[in-house]
């Protein structure tokens, strides 16, 4: 196994986020470690957010390292006003 990076887009909407899902979790059978820069991430919505979520539980469950790498004002607040700060952090 190695280690895979990927950069989520500035639009994580629902209208864009299918080729993001597919790229993401095929990583989960590819990987132990996966870094995901989450720094152009501009605008998302509770998809977006629900696909994050999904990855974080599904790495969890096969015990691979996530890394969350660099910062988004506007993912964390998303998150926050959406109730998941407990679930997700990107400290």
């Amino acid at each position: 196994m190695s280690k895979h990076s990927f950069s989520l887009p500035g639009n994580m909407t629902i209208g864009n986020i299918t080729s993001c899902q597919a790229q993401l979790f095929s990583m989960l059978n590819t990987s132990d470690e996966i870094c995901i820069d989450v720094g152009d991430v501009k605008q998302i919505d509770s998809s977006g957010v629900q696909l994050l979520l999904m990855l974080s539980v599904e790495a969890e469950k096969q015990n691979l390292n996530l890394k969350w790498l660099n910062h988004s004002p506007v993912l964390d607040e998303t998150v926050k006003v959406l109730g998941f700060e407990n679930s997700l952090s990107f400290d």
